[in-house]
């Protein structure tokens, strides 16, 4: 049976309500980008369409509707799940993902704190 896969990393942040929305969203999708607000730094953030932390071409695949038991991660960065079906392996990326627009849509824009003190630079 398929499950909802999701990738958090720890300086992410998604609310209880953004979950919901994500498992409602892939009862029918396969997989989802989505866009984030990007901390670089105290009181700064990347905003920059296709910008740095905001490419549209494979920034932020973060969740997958696969069966567990036949797939596994091929890539941690980016995320890439391969699930087994019909005897070959089916990447879940790319064009079999909902984009960005349609998740940002929804409120699913999330919040990174990828560099929040001069320490982490």
């Amino acid at each position: 049976p398929d499950a909802i896969i999701l990738q958090i990393d720890s300086d992410e942040l998604w609310t209880a309500e953004q979950l919901v929305t994500i498992r409602d969203l892939l009862l029918t999708e396969r997989c989802a980008y989505f866009h984030c607000h990007f901390l670089v730094g105290p009181h700064l953030a990347t905003a920059t369409s296709n910008g740095y932390g905001h490419s549209d071409s494979y920034e932020w695949l973060r969740a997958w509707r696969a069966d567990p038991s036949r797939s596994f991660w091929a890539s941690h960065a980016p995320p890439l799940l391969v699930e087994r079906v019909n005897g070959t392996w089916l990447q879940l990326t790319g064009e079999a993902c909902t984009k960005h627009a349609t998740t940002a849509s929804k409120g699913l824009v999330f919040t990174h704190h990828a560099y929040v003190s001069e320490k982490q630079v």
